[in-house]
């Protein structure tokens, strides 16, 4: 907030809405929504939701697309039955059910209480998936960020979940759920759910100003792209590919480095390439001098600037006669198979780096 009590909005790296105070924010890629489409199925394991996602040629917000999906699926799981489970419980009754606890029934005549201690197993909604899309529908329902008739749906949606416990849950905590057999067909839905609470999950603050809505980090989903794609790629070569690894600053570790990605050979040769969601035909001097600390601390005379566009590779030759640093752009327009092409070209790429066949 700017001392007139003006607000003042910058660009950055998310897109979606936002609603502050009466006004609403519409943030919108600079890609095309196809590319942007391509990114959340890879990166979320949303390749089953394809043929829905192609909703965007009469959606032109990716927030809305996603949330009408959801809401949809979860319609779709109510109408054919919701998950049951099994579930082991103690109580205090009066009619008899299941087991009884004798020493505990005991102790309760002793007091005068004319019921008895009985361990059952209930047959409930009350799963750990059935909570996460609850968790979900309970984000949705009060965020002022979002179209009021998805956040009607929503809350009457949240009302088919009666006995399912509200408890607080994270992005996180949905993607350790693992489905089984019964609930196999929860994955995609799950997936969602996940997307959700974590766009949901930002701090929505700005400068004193009480905001909420649905944000998509745009760096971190063209990282976890590239990312997934190269690890498709390359594996079956014996390439290693990780991501997010802490490595030693200084000698008495009071620092630590942690690159995009670090990709090693079955021989051993290592490059190190950091994903940049830019769009420039030159890059910007601090990301060089990242990638030259990052060759520099891990003994790598070979880095990589994996960015956005559709331009030619470009090459930079360190004055210290060892480092080489490679801007190479990956395109993100186009169709699905355009875009796989383009992470396919980068692949090839490193493999000739690393001296191995394309």
């Amino acid at each position: 907030m700017l001392p007139s009590g003006a607000t003042r909005l910058t660009a950055g790296s998310y897109v979606g809405r936002m609603r502050f105070n009466d006004v609403d924010v519409v943030i919108r890629p600079k890609r095309s929504m196809p590319s942007l489409l391509t990114l959340l199925a890879e990166v979320h394991d949303l390749t089953n939701l394809v043929p829905e996602l192609a909703g965007y040629q009469t959606t032109p917000e990716i927030v809305d697309l996603l949330i009408q999906i959801f809401l949809r699926q979860i319609d779709g799981l109510v109408r054919s039955g919701l998950k049951r489970t099994y579930v082991n419980c103690e109580e205090e009754l009066v009619p008899v059910r299941g087991r009884i606890d004798v020493p505990r029934s005991l102790a309760l005549h002793m007091r005068g209480r004319a019921r008895v201690w009985c361990s059952f197993e209930d047959f409930t909604l009350n799963c750990v998936e059935n909570q996460a899309l609850l968790a979900a529908l309970l984000a949705i329902s009060p965020n002022g960020g979002l179209l009021q008739a998805r956040r009607r749906v929503a809350h009457k949606l949240s009302g088919d979940f009666v006995g399912v416990s509200a408890l607080p849950m994270t992005a996180k905590n949905v993607q350790a759920i693992n489905c089984d057999r019964l609930s196999k067909h929860y994955e995609p839905v799950l997936r969602l759910a996940q997307v959700i609470l974590a766009s949901m999950g930002l701090s929505n603050d700005f400068g004193g100003v009480e905001s909420n809505g649905f944000l998509l980090n745009m760096n971190s989903l063209f990282e976890k792209f590239i990312y997934r794609r190269l690890l498709h790629l390359l594996s079956p070569d014996g390439i290693t590919v990780n991501e997010q690894s802490n490595f030693a600053f200084d000698e008495q570790q009071q620092a630590i480095i942690r690159p995009d990605l670090v990709i090693q050979s079955p021989r051993g040769l290592r490059l190190v390439a950091d994903t940049k969601y830019k769009d420039k035909y030159k890059p910007e001097p601090a990301d060089l001098y990242q990638m030259l600390a990052y060759c520099r601390v891990m003994h790598v005379t070979h880095g990589i600037l994996i960015t956005l566009g559709n331009r030619e590779t470009r090459r930079y030759s360190v004055c210290d006669g060892e480092t080489t640093i490679e801007v190479i752009a990956v395109n993100l327009d186009g169709s699905i198979q355009d875009i796989h092409a383009s992470v396919d070209t980068l692949a090839c790429q490193i493999r000739e780096r690393l001296k191995m066949p394309c």
